[in-house]
């Protein structure tokens, strides 16, 4: 404390302080999850993110307590179904910086395989979705299935066509799976038609049967 030469006052922090000062604003409240160590966040992410389904029984679905075994489900995509992230990588930019990666790595991207004998080759899902995640996402990407019905659609290397296209997949690994429907999985042996009512000639199917 100090006396004052004029009024022989003490004065002290306190009194010169202005009393219609505005106080501080309290701290927002600490997030518990936001203190965990990175590694145990990255775990929880990841199992956030992560799209995951029971694992089947033939590939023990089960462990030896008996809980059942989750596996991860492919993404689908097609041209009605683009699937956005999830709500967690929009609570706040360090959960978003943490989360949207891993969103785009660890889950498995499943759609069509683009028809490159057809001229809109360049518009199907898969051209699309890189084109609107962008090339920064895109190089997040490590598991992507292409579905097809006929194997003259494997005649054309995909990633040498993307990268032509600009889209660099190199660390991704880009593989194929058939996907048919019962009826096209039996119309040889039955001696049932490729396909009934109206040809369409953007049909998968009939497309491909046409260019084999």
């Amino acid at each position: 404390m100090a006396r004052s030469r004029a009024g022989g006052r003490l004065r002290g922090p306190q009194h010169q302080r202005r009393r219609d000062q505005p106080g501080s604003p309290p701290l927002p409240p600490r997030c518990a999850l936001l203190e965990l160590p990175a590694e145990l966040r990255e775990m929880i992410w990841v199992h956030a993110v992560t799209e995951w389904e029971p694992a089947p029984h033939g590939l023990g679905g089960r462990d030896n307590d008996g809980k059942a075994l989750m596996m991860k489900r492919p993404v689908r995509m097609d041209r009605f179904n683009r699937p956005c992230p999830p709500p967690l990588t929009l609570v706040c930019h360090q959960i978003r910086t943490e989360t949207l990666q891993l969103y785009h790595e660890q889950n498995i991207w499943e759609c069509w395989r683009p028809l490159f004998w057809l001229k809109d080759w360049s518009e199907s899902t898969l051209i699309d979705w890189l084109s609107c995640i962008g090339p920064k996402r895109t190089k997040w990407l490590r598991h992507i299935v292409l579905l097809y019905k006929h194997d003259s659609e494997l005649e054309h290397d995909i990633k040498q066509a993307l990268c032509e296209a600009g889209f660099a997949l190199e660390a991704c690994d880009v593989c194929d799976k058939q996907e048919l429907s019962e009826l096209e999985m039996c119309f040889e042996p039955m001696g049932l038609a490729r396909h009934f009512g109206r040809q369409r000639k953007w049909d998968r199917w009939v497309a491909g049967s046409v260019a084999a």
